[in-house]
Parts: structure tokens; C-alpha cells; sequence
């Protein structure tokens, strides 16, 4: 099967029939060989971002480090994100983005509204004070490019905490961090989370999975995101505080309706 082609002109039109304007504040999670051949890889969705939202816009991406060997140091400026794809990797390499302090769940930031990421303390992963708050606060939008919910809606997460869903609790989780002055702080990282005993042997003994695409898909329903078809998927495309707001409404009806549960744990 030949590979589907984009133009850098086809993915501008295609970011505009998902919605994106100038002046939009984005959080991206993507997939890019969902959409085909591109002409310059990552850089040409960089730039049609960058096109779409204009010089009043601001990109973000996330930046995590969630599997990390005991005892190294984090340092946002030369920690390298782990796992994000092509299009976080192609904005590190940039340079000139701004990044949030937190150890596990950082964000890299260019743009208007980027600073914002330096006013995280780096100490919440998951809760007051923490990346996903300043994106609900801030009016930012999500963009989902080539992966559904499921795949990469880790503001679930959030919603999760904000609800105390009962299948999660707080954890505190020992990190090492380097500060703006080169100075390691040992610091406890609040984190709300899986209890310790699901997490091992991966997915084995979790009693529930994780089914965002339920929001997703009551999003869709009455329509409250914009979704479009790409080579190998689907994007989609709404506010943060709708997706918020659509998953607390689930929640508050069903602490469990974004899980579901494990047919393999026995």
C-alpha cells in the first residue's frame, strides 16, 4: 500500500478545517506517521502550527520523563523528554522554548503564553499548582493530531485528580531537580496516581484501564470538538475547559466512567 502524502499547503488547510486560529493557545499531543508522508517531517507541522496560530499563538508539547532510573537529576534545560515524538523532539532541538520545572509531567513552550510554564514550582504533578491547571486557566485548546484519547489525552489525568476518582490516590514520589542557580534539590513530587500494587507487571494486576475515549466520544456527540480524517486515523480538536468540563460531568455521574474494567486480572 503506498504511503499517503501531505503537502505543507494540504496540512495548513487541514489545521484550519480543525479550527485553529490565530491567537490560539494549543496543547498538542500527536502521532505524525498518522498523517502520512510529510514534506519536511516534523518541521512542516511545526511550521503549520506556528502558521496557524500566529505570533499571538503559543505551541505546547509535552515533555515527560515518567520512567527515569533512581537517582538521576532533572534538569529542565538538559533533561532530553523521553518518549514524545518526532514533534517534541523537533522543538528541544530548536532551542528557545520555555519548560516546566516538574519531573515527571513537564511541558516545552514557545509562544505568547510559553512563559507560563515558569511559573510552575515543579513540586504537583498532578494537582494545584501543576502544568494542566495553567492550561484550564489560561484558555488554551487541545489538539489530539493523529492519536485519540486514549492514545494521548494525558489531561485526563488532571481530571482524574480534581475529581479524587477512587481507583487513584496521592502518592509522593522522591526526585532529584537542578535549579536555575545549578543547585540539586531533593524534592517530593505530589503525584495522584495508581496504587502500587496495580503497577506491577504492567497492565497484569491494574483492575482498571484506562477509557478516555468515552470522553471523547460524548464530546463528539454533542459537539464539542471539531474531528477530521488523516491517513492513518483521525485528529480532533476542542477547548481544554470543555474536555474538562465534559469528563467532570461523567465522573460526578460515575467515578468510574473512565475505566474499564481488567479482563485479565484475575
Amino acid at each position: 500500500m503506498p504511503i499517503l502524502k501531505l503537502t505543507d499547503e494540504e496540512l495548513d488547510s487541514y489545521l484550519y478545517d480543525l479550527g485553529l486560529r490565530s491567537g490560539h493557545h494549543v496543547l498538542v499531543h500527536s502521532r505524525l506517521l498518522a498523517l502520512g508522508y510529510l514534506q519536511r517531517g516534523a518541521a512542516s507541522v511545526f511550521d503549520a502550527l506556528q502558521n496557524a496560530i500566529g505570533p499571538q499563538g503559543t505551541l505546547i508539547v509535552p515533555a515527560f520523563n515518567l520512567y527515569m532510573p533512581e537517582g538521576y537529576i532533572f534538569d529542565p534545560h538538559h533533561t532530553e523528554p523521553q518518549g514524545m515524538g518526532s514533534l517534541t523532539n523537533f522543538i528541544w532541538n530548536q532551542g528557545n522554548w520555555h519548560r516546566s520545572a516538574c519531573p515527571i509531567h513537564s511541558h516545552l513552550g514557545v509562544g505568547n503564553k510559553a512563559n507560563l510554564l515558569d511559573t510552575v514550582s515543579g513540586n504537583v504533578s498532578l494537582g494545584d499548582g501543576c502544568d494542566f491547571q495553567i492550561f484550564h486557566e489560561h484558555g488554551f485548546h487541545m489538539l489530539m493530531l493523529g492519536v485519540n484519547f486514549n492514545e494521548g489525552a494525558s489531561y485526563m489525568h488532571y481530571v482524574e485528580y480534581t475529581a479524587r476518582v477512587p481507583y487513584r490516590e496521592s502518592i509522593q514520589i522522591p526526585r532529584r531537580r537542578k535549579d536555575a542557580h545549578g543547585n540539586i534539590l531533593d524534592i517530593i513530587v505530589e503525584y495522584y496516581g495508581r496504587p502500587t500494587a496495580d503497577l506491577r507487571d504492567g497492565n497484569k494486576h491494574r483492575r482498571y484501564l484506562e477509557n478516555y475515549n468515552a470522553v471523547e466520544e460524548l464530546m463528539t456527540n454533542h459537539g464539542l470538538l471539531t474531528r477530521k480524517p488523516c491517513a492513518y486515523g483521525y485528529s480532533t480538536y476542542m477547548t481544554v475547559k470543555e474536555a474538562h468540563d465534559c469528563a467532570m460531568s461523567m465522573v460526578r455521574d460515575d467515578p468510574y466512567a473512565m475505566v474499564l474494567e481488567n479482563p485479565e486480572r484475575a
